[in-house]
């Protein structure tokens, strides 16, 4: 699959909307995609018209708010390429 295949968070979500621009007819798919590197504990993300999601480490929250348009109905759509940060 595109996971397998991408290490970009934002590759992914380009490729799933090439894939699904002809498809969804009216319709739309939101997502927060994210891959974490259990080597360096970086964490990568990109969003797809999704809400800003939280991130917790112990008793504090970041905010995770990555740009990009909804999947689906738009050809040849981008998403932020968010800059890594440790997730430890």
């Amino acid at each position: 699959g595109i996971a397998a295949e991408e290490k970009s968070p934002a590759e992914v979500l380009r490729r799933l909307n090439d894939m699904l621009h002809d498809k969804v007819d009216q319709y739309f798919v939101t997502s927060f995609y994210c891959v974490l590197d259990l080597l360096s504990m970086e964490m990568r993300y990109a969003c797809a018209g999704h809400g800003p999601a939280l991130f917790f480490r112990g008793n504090t929250v970041r905010r995770l708010k990555p740009r990009g348009g909804i999947i689906g109905p738009f050809e040849g759509q981008q998403y932020a390429r968010e800059r890594p940060f440790s997730a430890w």
